[in-house]
């Protein structure tokens, strides 16, 4: 779930929430480019990966592929494991399993 923007191409560093729905393995890309144009196609975007290994209960993000003009240095995950009504709600849960700040450097995070 991603911060409110007011237009498309608004960039925001705000907090990301991450949710996870434990009992399978599971594997995400996160894609970014500028959002108001073609260069997309020129190869300027960039992407990370991912994957939550459920029987290890860790979550693995890949180091960043790419960059673009204006590209954020820093994204800040709030991560959920859903159980019960913990992150099962439309609205941002107020209390995270972890909080991670994503500096495009691959990193494990390990929940309980």
């Amino acid at each position: 779930m991603g911060p409110e923007v007011e237009y498309a191409t608004q960039k925001t560093n705000k907090v990301i929430e991450l949710r996870i729905y434990p009992g399978a393995d599971g594997r995400f890309t996160f894609y970014e480019d500028e959002n108001d144009n073609y260069n997309y196609e020129k190869g300027q975007y960039a992407n990370f990966t991912f994957a939550w290994n459920d029987k290890q209960k860790e979550l693995s993000i890949s180091g960043t592929k790419g960059n673009f003009p204006g590209m954020l240095k820093q994204h800040t995950f709030n991560i959920i494991m859903v159980h019960g009504k913990h992150g099962s709600s439309s609205i941002a849960t107020t209390n995270a399993d972890e909080t991670v700040k994503y500096n495009g450097k691959a990193m494990v995070v390990r929940l309980r």
